[in-house]
């Protein structure tokens, strides 16, 4: 089309905006450039054929991702934009712009019979000096061969009595640089980029604008630089920001290191951080702690080995005259012929004797179990045969160490409280558990509560006439010789039975 001349009285209203606008077509380009000339103070009539689009503009509603809904809400209460089906409004219309749609056709060509209806639809409502604009998107030549002579149809002339023009839309939706607004028109110092597709015989043009073209660069460039420099202040501060509290925790850390290995284990230092630092002071706070821990446990151990060696010693009698004494008697019984009276001599020596041997603190086990059978012949010459007695025990256990007069306490504590006259059975099993050895003391006697059994491990329960200590000493002796994760424990039920398990390593 050759360039549009507008009459004084048209061009007038455009200026003053007192001029009336119609958008044929409220889709993604007809509303959102409806908006934009009611926006600019233009009151805008739609046109659509479709109901639902009709009532949602006139309810302020938006359907249009490129819309603002409190736009669209605020122009259709002040009255500048309103929608109709109803094309007899066109004659009301100063300017109408067709924005119908221009599908691609099963031949890849544009649709235009969307445009060819709209054109004929205005027709009957054209008057003197109206300009209707083709906005759809259609091949070149479409306003010329199509639209001029269908509008001519109303015996008015084109370029005398009316005028018509073609601006293609441009609307890409979803950009946010480029809106209905802002989508510049062709300049010279546009960025032009071709290409022709041969399988479909289009040619792709795409025009940027200079200054948008290079925005980006240069905005690039801007920032980098601000960024470069920021950078370099910023490091500069922080080098000097977090150098001088790691050097301060540093040498703190290194003082109290020096303190530790003066030997002052109090010494702790002051955790203000949760970072490595923090984490190695507490690391090393933790370690002075178990260190201090560690030297008062093992200072305990030594102060109880001492206390029971003196009690040892305190306890002592000269052994060869007790035993000469006892040699003495046995003989003497036997020359009465006191059979029996002998045999309980023999055995309560063979007893003593083990027991007051402090040479080695740590024995075998067959051994241990070789004077348990000396105590029980004790007992039997004693009691008569009112008691079972059973033992299971694999033979590779019995070459393993235990503590010296481990088992006959708890015997003793059998025979003294869980039995009548020493009637019952006791069973002694021993099983391997691969890291350690578990010792099971069976009877079927009176049994006791939780209450006797706290007592029996309690030195703080024990009387004074020492009933008790002994079961007690058997838990404490494999404590200190083994650690707190072995030792004795007791389980019981009242007038069933009592079952004493003791549990120390393995060790040759």
């Amino acid at each position: 089309m050759s360039t549009v001349i507008l009459t004084s009285n048209l061009k007038e209203k455009l200026l003053n905006k007192t001029a009336t606008l119609g958008v044929l077509g409220l889709g993604y380009v007809g509303l959102p450039l409806a908006v934009e000339k009611a926006k600019a103070g233009f009151k805008t009539i739609g046109f659509d054929v479709q109901e639902s689009k009709i009532e949602m503009v006139n309810t302020g509603r938006n359907y249009i991702g490129d819309v603002v809904n409190e736009d669209l809400e605020e122009i259709v209460k002040s009255g500048l934009l309103s929608a109709t089906s109803d094309f007899a409004q066109v004659a009301n219309a100063d300017c109408v712009c067709i924005c119908v749609p221009t599908p691609l056709d099963e031949h890849q060509q544009p649709d235009i019979s969307y445009v060819k209806a709209s054109a004929e639809s205005i027709v009957p409502y054209m008057h003197k000096d109206m300009l209707i604009v083709l906005e759809s998107t259609t091949y070149p030549g479409t306003t010329e061969e199509l639209l001029k002579p269908i509008l001519e149809t109303s015996g008015l002339k084109c370029g005398e009595d009316f005028y018509l023009a073609f601006s293609p839309e441009r609307v890409d939706p979803g950009n946010l640089i480029y809106k209905t607004k802002n989508t510049p028109k062709e300049m010279k110092t546009d960025i032009i980029w071709n290409n022709h597709f041969d399988a479909y015989g289009w040619d792709i043009h795409v025009r940027i604008p200079q200054e948008y073209y290079y925005q980006s660069s240069n905005v690039i460039l801007r920032y980098t630089i601000a960024a470069i420099l920021f950078s370099i202040i910023l490091v500069s501060v922080l080098a000097v920001a977090f150098s001088f509290p790691l050097t301060k925790g540093i040498k703190s850390l290194n003082s109290s290191m020096k303190e530790v290995s003066a030997g002052n284990l109090d010494t702790q230092i002051t955790v203000t951080s949760n970072d490595e630092l923090g984490i190695l002071s507490q690391s090393f706070n933790d370690m002075v702690s178990r260190i201090k821990e560690l030297i008062e446990k093992i200072s305990m151990t030594e102060r109880l080995k001492r206390q029971a060696e003196l009690k040892a010693f305190h306890y002592q009698i000269n052994p060869h005259l007790l035993f000469n004494t006892l040699n003495s008697i046995q003989w003497k019984a036997r020359l009465l012929g006191a059979k029996e009276v002998q045999e309980m001599i023999y055995h309560l020596t063979e007893v003593l004797h083990e027991n007051l041997n402090f040479a080695d603190e740590l024995i075998p086990l067959k051994k241990e179990l070789e004077t348990i059978k000396h105590y029980l012949k004790v007992q039997e010459i004693r009691y008569g045969k009112t008691f079972n007695y059973s033992e299971n025990i694999h033979s590779d256990c019995l070459d393993y160490l235990i503590p010296r007069m481990t088992l006959q306490p708890l015997f003793e504590n059998i025979f003294f409280h869980a039995f009548e006259d020493g009637e019952g059975s006791i069973e002694l099993v021993v099983t391997d558990k691969h890291e350690y050895l578990e010792l099971t003391l069976t009877d079927n006697g009176k049994g006791m509560n939780e209450e006797s059994i706290e007592k029996l491990l309690n030195p703080n329960h024990h009387g004074g006439n020492g009933r008790g200590i002994g079961v007690y000493n058997v838990d404490q002796r494999i404590r200190l010789h083994f650690g707190n994760e072995y030792g004795l424990s007791i389980e019981s039920i009242v007038s069933v039975t009592t079952i004493f398990s003791i549990k120390w390593p393995k060790r040759r």
